[in-house]
């Protein structure tokens, strides 16, 4: 067996036991495909998704939601002005750094 092939192996294992660890779930062709987007581009927010497809938690799916939307960018979630959106009062990361509440107080 060369390096390669034992790299790919390993990568296969950690990929499985992230999976069948703390969230052992049957993850569908799609939950698949977006975890492995997930895992690219915003590895920090892997188990958000992973607790979000095991139907453990309703806000790790807003927050997973959100985080899709804005294409893998968490930053963008706090910025988020798409107030037709149905999840957008739920949505997660809407106090900046002193704690004040950004949302605005006339929507309320």
């Amino acid at each position: 067996m060369d390096k390669e092939q034992i790299a790919k192996m390993q990568a296969g294992r950690r990929a499985n036991h992230a999976l069948n660890g703390k969230y052992a779930i049957d993850l569908t062709v799609d939950q698949k495909e977006t975890l492995e987007r997930v895992r690219m581009y915003c590895p920090s927010a892997v188990n958000v998704f992973l607790k979000a497809f095991s139907k453990r938690s309703m806000a790790a799916a807003v927050k997973a939601k959100c985080i899709e939307c804005t294409n893998l960018q968490k930053a963008e979630v706090t910025r988020c002005t798409i107030s037709g959106c149905p999840l957008w009062r739920y949505r997660p990361y809407q106090r900046d750094a002193v704690g004040v509440d950004k949302t605005d107080e006339n929507d309320i």
